[in-house]
């Protein structure tokens, strides 16, 4: 251990005495390097961040992993090290990658039937009617039939190719792999996040095999095989919650159970473990993790990564709801299905004047002639702009006068509070490279929110806009949680969150509602906030991890001109607007292009040409002309744009940090939905990755 910090700090001598951050100078990422090499070069199996920041001194960290290594502690790791890997041959790798191919073709054609037959359709009906007005009303119908058709497609194919999933072990890359990887990509293509939180969601789950109690509050979950979980009687489940049953190890695929109880509470961003039992009245905490073959007991309350008993469940939350009479529950059922027309609404209406004007320039143009195509920026530009006004006064009317309290979810305000959720969940994905902009804060001020000045904020997911205030120069991340809503025992709780200024929420964090973060605080990677007991305990400003831990020291990224950090002047917000601007609408472009060149190539094919032929060349002129296109256009502007990424540090305001968003926006908008999102546990996946790495990933599982 000794030697390996000399080498991290770069000195000569360290004491066994050392404190690891006030005498070496320590921060998280050297301490995330320190452990991840003792485990990787060193086989210190049990090394954990937790340890460094509880102990903190070289030798009692010393003390405590030795320790460890005389106890049942490190029994899971001994285990793990006796595991014998189940080779398969290359026959069946290479079988399945065939296999696998072809799949990919019945995906890809469902894909474009499902996001571009209603383009298809208005051509059509244009063409035929000479009207745009019955155009506009048969792409709407379709958006709003072709969906739920899809999703019944789907789940008849799950119980004609796989059936019932059954637990046990079986070949990767084998034949029920493949059917099993078959079905879960698949699925991939139903819009289920626009159901969560209604009884619609556990009619879902319940046709794909979930033994589900119809009066479970589930908000969004993600599963590996449905069949073999059980949630029982009115259990509350946050979004984002993760059944991990499906797990691949030492080349096996394996299938488990997992149990959860009456009663039961999951929150935000909490991921199961295979064969785990929630007992009734139990309770996870938010961005928590259940190991597999944990046993939450009667009443327990767990907490942390990985979990552990932290309280018992307090008796005012054992409270049982009043049940609902047959008549409300199915009056509930129908209101959220014909609320369902709102979303193609949404997506629509911003949509026909683009449609309507390249249709007019392909009518006045010469047969198969696209120069028209030159002004799809133009087009794009207008469209997301629409789209921008249009979702926000949507959500600003659903969000009219919603205060801080109580409700029922059989109640008008959980339902616009739902409507207004779907609705911004839709924006995360059409709106998604205006996220992390200069352009984002104006966005969620249009939304509800106050927002102060020179604020950063990305891809944050679960916000009540109107009951959310962020402070002067803050920085929200990816993928963070932030102040969602509470449901349990059939009751939404709704509370203010506020983040302070200058306060940094790292990637996947997570903001309960009702929490303020202060000022100058940062919640690192993937954590949490302190609570009230721990800042008066610990008056730290640094927090991370789930329980959050104080961090002693932060990392120093070198010193910069306040102009480069929070106060740049007009000309660098002018060149950052600019490069901006250009990164938002030019996915867009291309998917208008694309679009364009698709429904102009398989309007023959689709209306002309025998079912047959339409059947089995509609994937491929889908993957030429958008799939493949998507993901060359991501790539090509990497490399123009950026070339070859090189470890550096760099302050906001400036230009290879706009140019590298660029790329990350583009790729994320383009290549990885319409392409790259069907080839997760897909054999083509390591080769891609070969291809852009040149590094060998033959075999790999990813």
């Amino acid at each position: 251990m000794i030697h390996l910090l000399k080498e991290i700090f770069q000195v000569e001598e360290i004491s066994p005495q050392a404190d690891f951050f006030k005498d070496l100078g320590g921060h998280s990422l050297l301490a995330a390097v320190f452990v991840s090499r003792l485990r990787e070069e060193f086989h210190v199996n049990n090394a954990s961040l937790k340890d460094i920041y509880a102990h903190k001194k070289v030798d009692a960290i010393i003390c405590i992993w030795e320790s460890k290594n005389k106890t049942k502690e490190n029994a899971a790791y001994a285990f793990k090290n006796q595991i014998v890997y189940h080779l398969n041959s290359n026959w069946r790798y290479y079988s399945c990658w065939i296999i696998q191919s072809f799949c990919l073709l019945v995906i890809y054609g469902l894909f474009a039937v499902t996001m571009f037959s209603p383009f298809l359709i208005y051509y059509y009906v244009q063409v035929e009617t000479e009207t745009h007005i019955n155009a506009s009303l048969a792409a709407f119908l379709s958006f709003f039939i072709i969906p739920p058709v899809v999703n019944f497609f789907n789940t008849f194919l799950k119980w004609l190719i796989i059936g019932k999933y059954k637990e046990g072990d079986y070949p990767l890359w084998g034949s029920y792999y493949i059917r099993w990887w078959f079905i879960r990509t698949i699925q991939r293509l139903n819009p289920v996040e626009l159901l969560s939180g209604t009884p619609l969601y556990n009619f879902y789950l319940k046709s794909y095999g979930m033994k589900v109690s119809s009066d479970a509050q589930i908000s969004q979950v993600m599963v590996g095989a449905e069949d073999l979980v059980e949630i029982g009687d009115n259990v509350s489940i946050s979004s984002y919650v993760v059944f991990d049953n499906a797990i691949v190890e030492s080349g096996l695929l394996k299938l488990r159970k997992i149990k959860i109880g009456n009663h039961v509470a999951l929150g935000t961003n909490t991921v199961i473990g295979s064969d785990v039992v929630m007992e009734d009245w139990s309770e996870l905490k938010d961005l928590s993790y259940l190991p597999p073959h944990s046993k939450v007991g009667y009443k327990e309350v767990w907490s942390g990564s990985p979990a552990v008993k932290v309280a018992m469940t307090d008796a005012s939350m054992m409270v049982v709801p009043n049940a609902v009479p047959k008549l409300k529950w199915y009056a509930y059922i129908l209101m959220y299905s014909i609320m369902m027309i709102t979303f193609p609404i949404q997506f629509l209406a911003p949509l026909i004047p683009a449609i309507y004007v390249f249709n007019e320039l392909d009518n006045a143009a010469p047969d198969y002639n696209f120069e028209y195509l030159v002004i799809a920026p133009v087009v794009a530009t207008v469209y997301l702009l629409l789209y921008v006004v249009f979702s926000s006064f949507l959500i600003r009317i659903l969000q009219w006068n919603l205060q801080e309290g109580k409700y029922s979810i059989f109640s008008f305000t959980y339902v616009r509070k739902w409507l207004s959720d779907q609705i911004f969940t839709l924006c995360l994905g059409v709106l998604h490279p205006i996220f992390a902009s200069i352009y984002i804060s104006a966005f969620y001020r249009l939304l509800g929110a106050k927002v102060g000045q020179r604020s950063e904020i990305s891809t944050a997911s679960n916000v009540t806009h109107c009951m959310l205030e962020i402070g002067d120069e803050a920085f929200i991340a990816d993928a963070v949680a932030l102040g969602e809503s509470d449901v349990r025992n059939s009751i939404m709780t709704l509370q203010k969150t506020k983040i302070g200024n200058t306060s940094f929420v790292g990637n996947s964090a997570l903001i309960p509602q009702g929490y303020s973060v202060t000022d100058n605080t940062l919640i690192g990677v993937l954590s949490i906030p302190p609570s009230e007991k721990q800042l008066l305990e610990n008056p730290k400003s640094d927090w991370f991890g789930s329980p959050a831990i104080a961090l002693p020291n932060r990392q120093d990224s070198g010193t910069y001109d306040q102009k480069l950090l929070y106060h740049p002047d007009l000309s660098k917000r002018i060149a950052r607007g600019i490069i901006e601007f250009i990164r938002i609408i030019l996915p867009q472009s291309v998917i208008f292009a694309g679009t364009t060149l698709f429904v102009a190539y398989a309007h023959d094919l689709v209306f002309k040409e025998p079912i047959i032929n339409t059947i089995t060349q509609l994937p491929l002129y889908y993957l030429f002309f958008i799939g493949i296109p998507a993901l060359l256009v991501s790539i090509l502007f990497k490399w123009l744009v950026i070339g070859k990424y090189a470890k550096e540090n760099l302050p906001m305001w400036s230009l290879k940090v706009w140019r590298s968003e660029a790329v990350t926006t583009t790729y994320e908008a383009m290549a990885t939905p319409f392409l790259l999102d069907y080839l997760r546990r897909h054999t083509l996946a390591a080769i891609y990755l070969e291809i852009l790495w040149s590094e060998s990933r033959q075999r790999k599982f990813i």
